[in-house]
């Protein structure tokens, strides 16, 4: 569906935005007389408040203080006034937690409907043994047992309970501990270990071994056990070996797959995995198998592996030959067109005029393969900035969708976390139009993350000050001349880490706009002798920029000033890249990121790459080709 367009709308877009400051800071005074348990004066704001749209916050505030005096008639009124917000589920759930943890079973019974999470369906059934029916409840543990992770604590006292009745035998812990091996958690089935018995505690305690012994596969003895029970050991001990040495796994899969009868399709998952750990090893690599397992359809990952082998050598011929055994679609993608140009070039296996036109066309398209075409025949970059221009009436409409509304509150009182899950609410139904209005409005808010994620679900991905927007510039700039590094570079880092979100937590622990690790922003502190003594403070975009940018410059001082290893320092660790440096002469930049060997690290060397170059357009700054940006990797010995 195409956009319409007005060419002066993006100037009007936040004048049409209503004014709610006065009803901000009520709202503010209003949470702080709750937290003095001033209700009285609280209620009194309330009822100013009743037309303000982050009204059902403070009632959730309100109740949430209050769990335990709670009537049911309150949630239900709660549920059918703001049902349409991301915590009217979340008080629900709450008011039942609290329920079952002040042992009011009758009532959490009588209000549970069921399909809430494990916690609460523990829970309830904790409720209906309490409440008198101990058989049915005890009836109901199994599938909660059954699964293949740790439950919720709620869980365990039903687990005890149930485990001294009837119900319970050592099979139902040896099937959950195979459910566990299963899932890799290890932990987990070491536990379970000691509910097994007898040949199964035995067989158990082998298997567990397997985890960090797994060359063991090759002594055990399974001939009395189940077929299909001994054929998911094989798996299990031959996937953790082709972990840790694939030449070893295959010389013990070769026995083994002769002693138990596994069936075509087994044969070729498990073979498929060696291959993939051989391609990782860059061993075994001459076994007749392995080419016939790469070639098997299905299996382009395996080929893309086998291509990235024959780079690393810089084997041209051999790449030509692999590139051509790639589906046409996986052939035509803009990486492999890419090294297809780079073998033809090299081997002169192509009229000069055609490699020319072959890269001049590559060139044309913005992306790191684009703008690598582009170095090859020196012409410029593509960067095909196109503004998302749309008319205010459009903009206007989703301003007063009240989810919107709430949003803007919510980000404006630096309440992000809820922010985003009123954003996530208001955006997941809408077509690919509407989310591109809707990322337009997030970077008119200044809510730049917001905008990047939510444009990036739209075809409309040629906006380019709203996909890469300057927030923190002056900063980003001082720190990068105190440090004696590229902004560009930086803004890139922080584009690829946090979208510039300035609260990001990863999985792993990183904090803040460039993704800093405690432990590093502990060393990192010390470097510049500012300690830092509580690593929340990463979360400020002032210090998290400043420690950032003094560890990219550590990381360029470590790896001989090279701006694509330090990148990949950044994303891998300092230990990883120089594992991964050459070990006696030097490699060509795109030949040594095209084979980084782990996926994310490589995707995002290239993203920040690419990214660096669009950087250097947004702040006005002479752009940095990335054949300058890419010099030679250089051996180990060197480094």
């Amino acid at each position: 569906m195409a956009l319409f367009f007005c060419a002066s709308a993006s100037a009007n877009i936040s004048t049409t935005q209503h004014d709610y400051s006065s009803q901000r800071q009520l709202f503010l005074e209003a949470e702080n007389l709750l937290r003095n348990n001033k209700r009285q004066q609280f209620r009194q704001h309330l009822n100013q408040l009743s037309s303000y749209s982050l009204l059902p916050y403070l009632i959730y505030a309100d109740y949430k203080s209050r769990l335990g005096y709670l009537s049911p008639q309150q949630i239900d009124s709660f549920n059918q006034r703001f049902g349409d917000t991301p915590i009217a589920k979340r008080l629900n759930n709450q008011w039942l937690i609290h329920l079952a943890e002040n042992r009011r079973w009758q009532k959490l019974l009588k209000h549970y409907p069921g399909n809430g999470g494990a916690e609460l369906d523990c829970y309830a059934v904790r409720a209906l043994y309490h409440s008198g029916k101990k058989e049915q409840a005890l009836s109901k543990v199994k599938p909660l047992w059954l699964v293949g992770k740790s439950q919720p604590k709620a869980c365990d006292p039903l687990f005890r309970t149930w485990q001294e009745s009837s119900h319970f035998n050592s099979e139902l812990a040896w099937q959950r501990f195979q459910l566990a091996m299963e899932r890799g958690k290890y932990r987990l089935a070491r536990y379970l270990i000691r509910f097994t018995e007898g040949e199964q505690k035995q067989l158990a305690e082998q298997w567990h071994q397997l985890y960090r012994q797994p060359e063991k596969i090759n002594r055990l003895n399974l001939t009395r056990q189940p077929p299909t029970l001994a054929k998911k050991i094989v798996r299990f001990g031959i996937k953790r070996l082709a972990r840790y040495n694939a030449s070893l796994a295959w010389t013990g899969w070769k026995k083994l797959s002769k002693k138990h009868d596994f069936n075509a399709k087994e044969v070729i998952a498990i073979e498929r995995n060696l291959a993939l750990a051989s391609l990782l090893q860059k061993e075994a690599l001459d076994r007749p198998e392995l080419t016939q397992i790469i070639n098997n359809p299905g299996n382009s990952d395996l080929q893309e592996r086998r291509i990235r082998a024959t780079i690393a050598v810089g084997n041209w011929q051999a790449m030509q030959q692999w590139l051509l055994r790639l589906s046409p679609q996986m052939q035509a993608t803009p990486r492999w067109e890419y090294w297809s140009i780079r073998a033809a070039e090299e081997l002169g296996t192509e009229p000069n005029e055609v490699i020319l036109s072959r890269y001049t066309e590559l060139a044309g398209q913005r992306h790191y393969y684009g703008f690598l075409a582009a170095d090859r025949v020196g012409t410029d970059y593509q960067l095909n900035h196109q503004e998302i221009d749309l008319m205010d009436a459009q903009v206007m409409t989703l301003q007063t969708i009240p989810a919107f509304i709430r949003a803007r509150e919510l980000f404006l009182l630096d309440r992000v976390v809820d922010a985003r899950r009123e954003w996530r609410q208001a955006t997941q139904r809408m077509n690919t139009q509407q989310l591109a209005q809707a990322a337009k409005l997030a970077a008119e808010w200044g809510w730049h993350d917001r905008a990047i994620h939510t444009v990036a679900q739209t075809p409309y991905r040629d906006d380019l000050e709203l996909r890469f927007p300057l927030p923190h510039q002056q900063h980003v700039i001082n720190e990068a001349e105190r440090h004696q590094i590229d902004p560009a570079w930086v803004m890139a880092v922080i584009r690829q880490e946090s979208a510039f979100m300035l609260d990001a937590r990863s999985s792993r622990g990183a904090l803040g706009l460039m993704q800093i690790m405690p432990r590093t922003g502990r060393e990192i502190g010390r470097l510049l002798k500012s300690p830092l003594h509580n690593t929340a403070n990463l979360l400020q975009s002032d210090l998290n920029i400043k420690f950032g940018t003094a560890y990219l410059r550590r990381n360029l001082n470590r790896l001989q000033n090279n701006l694509v290893s330090a990148t990949a320092a950044y994303n891998a660790g300092y230990g990883n890249v120089r594992k991964w440096l050459p070990k006696e002469q030097g490699i060509e930049a795109d030949r040594w990121v095209e084979t980084i060997r782990f996926n994310e690290t490589r995707g995002y060397v290239q993203n920040v790459m690419a990214y660096a170059a669009i950087y250097d357009q947004r702040l006005n700054r002479p752009t940095i080709r990335l054949s300058e940006r890419m010099p030679a990797i250089q051996p180990k010995k060197q480094q």
